[in-house]
């Protein structure tokens, strides 16, 4: 009676369809039937974890480009021009975070609906159950290599120079409700900028002149017009204070201030210049902004001059990410694959403290090589092995489980 009940039990989920009906030494249909399951269960959470990851970190980015945009021609496109240019570094993250936490739900739906169990009883032991996810985590790795070789290090010397350009507009650094102008020998300074940017509490401007007199107004109640961008910005001020000194370097501190004078004006107008624009630097002056092929040229196809164990270090820190990528898949079946068909919290919990613990020490090992201090062998590759002869030797221990082996 027992053995029917089970037998039943079976049937009623849902990976029984692909298996409780096909003799057990048909391995072919496996490969027709089983991964495709597999991957469907482990897709949606990996998609959903990688949506919020990109989310999260574009929302961030975004507020740091929002204030600056406004005063640009065209607003939307200059932040979706940004965000897409930090997309690359993101999706390299996310990607890696993703993987790892889907599959550990993945495995978690499969432990708690007892489809696990079932692949088992049916004679599939866990390398095979391992192949497909395993296949995740090589297609995420080669998408990883393309995007740490070549798309990220361009893309964040794009980001770069993209906003070197947006600052460049007018030479005008904006922080918050403040506006700060410099062009020439002329500085402006606005304070409390509505949220609309089209007035502002208070300007205080300061210029001097060839011949060494200086000239400070200050007022309240300004207004800020524009026809698009800080390229064709005015301010427009009522009730200003002008303070003009001429400089004389023999005179004493008393007769300097004989010279200067105060007048009142009923307002003052005046541009926002726009400043020659200078070019941005080249790329190569980080490591950061080197691609695959130039890190393993080295000095032979540097694109400018940096530290040999710089480019050393930054080389086999993305080789580490790739390499600790196929290893994701394994950390996340012995993390969550346990005797018990309900994974508690803290398995989660502790697997994640994992992940982004090993992700913040290959950053730190990676600044020690940078400094010259070890080499990356000792920082990033030492540590790196221990990891793989540990979740390996734990994978090995589940798999060969009792009621865990293949019969096949």
């Amino acid at each position: 009676m027992f053995e029917q009940a089970e037998t039943c039990f079976f049937h009623n989920l849902p990976f029984a369809k692909f298996f409780m009906n096909e003799p057990i030494n048909t391995a072919s249909k496996w490969w027709n039937t089983g991964p495709f399951y597999l991957l469907s269960i482990a897709f949606l959470p990996i998609w959903n974890t990688f949506f919020y990851v990109i989310l999260i970190l574009e929302c961030v980015r975004f507020k740091l480009i929002f204030n600056i945009s406004l005063h640009q021609p065209n607003p939307a496109l200059t932040v979706l021009k940004f965000l897409g240019l930090w997309l690359p570094l993101y999706a390299a993250i996310g990607m890696q975070l993703a993987l790892f936490v889907g599959l550990m739900f993945g495995f978690a739906q499969l432990c708690k609906t007892r489809e696990l169990d079932a692949m088992h009883a049916v004679g599939y032991g866990m390398h095979q159950i391992m192949a497909p996810i395993v296949s995740i985590g090589g297609l995420i790795g080669l998408l990883s290599l393309l995007i740490l070789g070549w798309i990220q290090p361009l893309s964040l010397y794009a980001s770069k120079s993209f906003l070197h350009d947006i600052e460049q507009s007018a030479n005008i650094l904006l922080a918050d409700t403040n506006l700060f102008f410099i062009k020439d020998r002329k500085t402006v300074m606005l304070d409390e900028i509505s949220s609309d940017g089209s007035e502002f509490e208070r300007v205080f401007i300061y210029e001097t002149h060839p011949d060494g007199k200086t000239v400070t107004s200050s007022g309240t109640s300004g207004r800020l017009l524009s026809d698009g961008g800080f390229n064709n910005l005015h301010y427009f001020v009522h009730a200003v204070d002008v303070m003009e000194i001429a400089k004389n370097p023999r005179a004493t501190d008393a007769a300097l201030s004989k010279k200067s004078t105060t007048t009142s004006l009923v307002n003052v107008a005046g541009p926002l210049e726009k400043t020659e624009k200078q070019p941005y630097r080249q790329r190569g002056l980080s490591e950061y902004e080197w691609t695959l092929n130039e890190l393993f040229a080295g000095d032979q196809g540097k694109p400018a001059y940096i530290e040999s164990h710089k480019l050393n270090a930054e080389l086999n820190y993305r080789l580490a990410q790739l390499v600790f990528i196929l290893l994701m898949p394994f950390m996340a079946a012995v993390t969550v694959i346990e005797p018990r068909r309900n994974p508690g919290p803290a398995r989660f919990f502790v697997g994640i403290v994992i992940v982004l613990g090993f992700y913040q020490y290959m950053n730190y090992g990676t600044s020690i090589s940078r400094n010259n201090i070890l080499p990356p062998m000792i920082t990033l590759w030492v540590p790196l092995g221990t990891l793989y002869a540990v979740v390996l030797t734990q994978f090995w221990k589940l798999a060969y489980r009792p009621a865990f082996q293949t019969a096949r």
